[in-house]
């Protein structure tokens, strides 16, 4: 499980936030049950590489450091990210607070296996309709991500959420009768829409030519 170090942020305000970017710290609530919110900062670098690896939502362990004392550990669901259109950088984060012996619900991502027999004998197309699902389980039990096992697919077949193998103690939360990937027949133009585009462009090129018979004549008049 992933570990993101915290500080304590004892300002709140949009100059201590710009301070905090400056050096690379991502601002950041901790909340929960039964506790008061906390305003705390994250390692950038670290947050993005957490981001990348598990999307907008994943489990992960915040370490936190109160004035200088050994940082202590509680589990959270990092959600709510707020992500600058242009520079693509998170600027915020919530960390939601959860007990081991909780279960809880969140959304993992899904992984395609195989190559479907629609698409290496039929020329098909793998279409991925669904990349995440909810799931409910104990913190322990998140798995990093669901496999779905495509290579029986032919040619207008599916997969559904029911059809994926859960691990021990895991609830699908979805919709089970939910399309997680299908292969459709790839779409080929017959050889007469072919030469009807052909014959399209050509005729195009021919109208685009600039036809002007007194500049021809005064050109071979010249000559």
């Amino acid at each position: 499980m992933d570990v993101l170090s915290a500080e304590l942020r004892k300002e709140v305000n949009k100059r201590s936030n710009k301070e905090l970017r400056k050096r690379l710290m991502v601002p950041a609530v901790l909340y929960g049950p039964g506790r008061e919110p906390v305003n705390v900062a994250v390692p950038e670098k670290d947050l993005t590489i957490v981001v990348r690896a598990h999307g907008h939502t994943a489990l992960c362990t915040i370490a936190l450091a109160v004035n200088g004392s050994e940082p202590t550990s509680q589990l959270a669901i990092y959600k709510e990210l707020k992500v600058n259109a242009l520079t693509r950088r998170v600027e915020h984060v919530d960390f939601h607070a959860i007990r081991s012996d909780q279960k809880i619900q969140i959304a993992v991502p899904l992984r395609t296996m195989g190559i479907p027999t629609g698409v290496d004998l039929h020329a098909g197309v793998l279409l991925q309709n669904t990349t995440e699902v909810e799931i409910q389980c104990l913190p322990g039990n998140v798995p990093d991500h669901l496999e779905v096992d495509v290579s029986e697919l032919d040619v207008h077949q599916s997969v559904h959420l029911s059809d994926i193998p859960l691990g021990e103690g895991i609830v699908l939360v979805d919709d089970p009768k939910r399309v997680v990937a299908s292969v459709a027949a790839a779409t080929k133009q017959t050889a007469e829409e072919e030469a009807a585009e052909e014959a399209a462009e050509a005729e195009a090129a021919t109208e685009a030519e600039p036809a002007d018979p007194k500049a021809a004549a005064k050109t071979d008049d010249k000559k």
